[in-house]
């Protein structure tokens, strides 16, 4: 049993961490900083910090009103990563050539 607990810790600590990641990057693309989206949203910039570094738990609510402002389907932050930005291995795929 304890290892399955383990186990279930680790991988909700990286899902933080990717659906973290994934946030940062689509805000950077949308060019907005990290008051701009935090007041948006109706969270502080600490918090925001926290979400996107894996740090913090985030609601369904504040998640899905992140992915209103950031235009982005609440699902696209929790796909795999080949999947979430094609374009990165496309890049890297003619960049090795």
């Amino acid at each position: 049993m304890p290892g399955a607990i383990i186990d279930k810790v680790v991988k909700e600590a990286l899902i933080q961490e990717n659906v973290g990641k994934k946030i940062r990057e689509l805000r950077s693309k949308k060019r907005l900083n990290t008051v701009t989206l935090a007041s948006k949203a109706g969270i502080s910039q600490g918090q925001l910090s926290k979400i996107e570094n894996g740090k913090a738990t985030i609601s369904i609510k504040n998640l899905t009103q992140l992915c209103s402002i950031l235009e982005t389907p609440l699902n696209f932050l929790f796909q795999a990563e080949e999947e979430s930005f094609p374009e990165k291995h496309i890049i890297s795929a003619v960049a090795g050539l």
